[in-house]
């Protein structure tokens, strides 16, 4: 459950660095989840003793644990340094549709530039 949890944390930061926001509620969820599933990797991590192997898939399921924990600290933090506020645009556009003569369908295209 962690690991789906750090999933749509690492696509909310990685929208929230390329858009810009305000908020800082994202990020700081991140780290916080982030931290959890690597200790939570750490700590089921199998030992290399158990009735003379290691428990393959355990070590594979701590390891994902671990790496996906990394990955949304890291980019937690990277949007905590990177927040800034979402910039105005200067240049829009719009693609808009008019009845012309004999009732047929004309488009228009129209560009708006604020200064």
């Amino acid at each position: 459950m962690l690991g789906g949890v750090n999933l749509s944390l690492n696509t909310l930061n990685a929208f929230q660095m390329s858009k810009g926001t305000g908020s800082k509620a994202v990020p700081v969820l991140s780290l916080l989840t982030g931290a959890s599933s690597i200790i939570y990797g750490a700590i089921n991590f199998p030992k290399d003793e158990w009735l003379g192997g290691t428990n393959e898939s355990q070590k594979t399921l701590s390891m994902v644990n671990i790496g996906l924990g990394t990955t949304t600290m890291i980019l937690g933090t990277w949007n905590l340094i990177t927040n800034k506020d979402k910039k105005e645009k200067l240049l829009t556009w719009n693609l808009y549709s008019y009845p012309a003569i004999e009732n047929k369908m004309a488009l228009g295209l129209s560009f708006t530039k604020k200064f």
